[in-house]
């Protein structure tokens, strides 16, 4: 077994210098999964999983992480040969990594995201195949981990962040309660923008922003339990059917000109909607540009800074200062709560100078956003061109 351990280090070390999707690591992960197929002895750590340690007071059973060892090549391997259109020998080994996953689960509820998208691959292979009643099957599978196992946890934590903003009053300026943010509270991305673009006091203002708490709290206590779907029918604020989950009915996903048409979003709308979208393209899956803008379904939206401008053009010294303090009071808020530590990959386009403090303080950071991926660019007003090196890196922490 050393022998082959060795081997083993030495293709995952390989690995790290070919480039992802090539045949390189196509003939890697073969040799992987042939390695543990032909000499790896699964039924040698059965007293490892009936081993109990202790851990602050509770028993809990050491699941071997050496399964990891197991379910990724067989997880990894299945993918290429479903960018490969080989989907049979997809299935095969896809069914090999779930039930390790399973067992990796128990210990580590992460690994309940990797059963859940590699069940999602194996599904869209036997659909391929036309196998589509075991696809039936592992689709209930998917809806009851999407909704009790994934979606549910973190429906309580921003109920939870609703119940303590209003039983304990907490307010940011002494008089509003926080700005929470828009978008899906269940997604596993979050994008922390610089600030909301409109005049304080202005018609948006009021409708959009300034009843942020009231909306998210009408949401998810009145029935909607976060599953209200955009494009119903149109916003009529007056009948109360505005939804924070996505704020806006059937925007085209093409960018406002000088004109400012109705119908398009902004600037910063437009490059989120892009960057969402260049997200969404992995494993070698084809480029889609969605018809209206949709990227509210994958991320859940905030501001680093609670004060509304159009632009921070021509500011006077007193009021970067009023910025900065204001700053420093909302990551004071953001950390005291159990919401904003839930996401997997934290993209903080806000450009340097708003991101400073967290950029250098680590115990900052993780106090905000857990062991979350972070990613710092510009405010997306115009498009980053350094994201495009960033998003495969996203990519491997979400999928």
């Amino acid at each position: 077994m050393k022998d082959n351990i060795h081997c083993y280090q030495d293709l995952f070390e390989a690995l790290q210098h070919c480039k992802s999707g090539s045949e390189e690591e196509f003939q890697i992960y073969k040799k992987m999964v042939e390695l543990i197929e032909s000499e790896a002895e699964i039924s040698e750590l059965e007293d490892d999983l009936s081993t109990d340690v202790i851990d602050d007071d509770k028993v809990i059973y050491a699941i071997p992480c050496i399964l990891d060892d197991y379910a990724a090549p067989f997880d990894n391997l299945a993918s290429l040969y479903m960018s490969r259109g080989e989907y049979e020998k997809a299935i095969e080994l896809f069914q090999k990594a779930l039930p390790l996953y399973r067992t990796l689960e128990i210990n580590n509820k992460d690994y309940t995201y990797q059963r859940y998208y590699a069940m999602q691959k194996l599904v869209e292979c036997l659909c391929n195949i036309g196998n589509n009643e075991l696809a039936l099957y592992y689709k209930f599978e998917l809806k009851y981990l999407k909704r009790y196992v994934i979606d549910l946890p973190k429906l309580h934590r921003i109920k939870q962040l609703l119940l303590d903003l209003k039983e304990r009053n907490i307010t940011l300026d002494g008089t509003n309660r926080p700005f929470i943010g828009y978008g899906n509270p269940n997604a596993d991305i979050l994008i922390v923008g610089k600030e909301c673009t409109h005049n304080m006091g202005d018609e948006d203002y009021k409708k959009f922003y300034e009843p942020n708490f009231n909306h998210w709290y009408e949401t998810v206590f009145c029935g909607h339990e976060c599953s209200y779907r955009s494009g119903v029918e149109p916003y009529t604020f007056e009948a109360g059917n505005f939804h924070p989950i996505n704020p806006y009915y059937k925007l085209i996903n093409k960018k406002q000109s000088k004109n400012k048409e109705i119908g398009r979003p902004g600037p910063t709308h437009y490059y989120y909607q892009k960057l969402v979208e260049k997200i969404r393209n992995y494993n070698g899956h084809q480029y889609i540009k969605s018809e209206f803008i949709d990227f509210f379904n994958d991320c859940f939206i905030t501001e680093m800074c609670e004060i509304c401008r159009p632009n921070d053009k021509n500011l006077t010294k007193e009021q970067h200062e009023e910025i900065e303090s204001n700053i420093r009071e909302r990551l004071d808020w953001m950390r005291k709560t159990n919401f904003f530590n839930q996401f997997k990959v934290v993209i903080l386009a806000c450009g340097p100078h708003y991101a400073k403090a967290i950029k250098n303080d680590e115990v900052l950071r993780t106090d905000l956003f857990g062991d979350a991926y972070i990613v710092y660019c510009n405010q997306l007003s115009r498009w980053d061109k350094s994201l495009e090196i960033k998003i495969p890196d996203i990519q491997r922490n979400l999928y």
